[in-house]
């Protein structure tokens, strides 16, 4: 099966703020049915202290959300 490819049909929207809050508020005022975000492995104390982005987007919004795991970074 071949998916069509329509550059129209993706967009990015630099803009300040609470990062999870920009995403649901942009998602909601623009009939986004599909959010696309990186996961990082952040574990232990880091998360707790920090929290994840992905995480309340994926908790908060009505649609589906594709998470994509990122590679670690190495020093090569």
């Amino acid at each position: 099966m071949t998916v069509p490819r329509r550059p129209e049909s993706t967009r990015s929207a630099p803009s300040d703020g609470v990062p999870s809050e920009v995403i649901l508020d942009y998602a909601d005022g623009n009939d986004v049915d599909l959010i696309v975000t990186g996961a990082r492995s952040r574990t232990g104390l880091p998360r707790l202290l920090l929290g994840s982005t992905t995480e309340r987007v994926v908790r908060l919004f009505d649609a589906p959300v594709l998470t994509v795991r990122t590679l670690p970074v190495t020093d090569e």
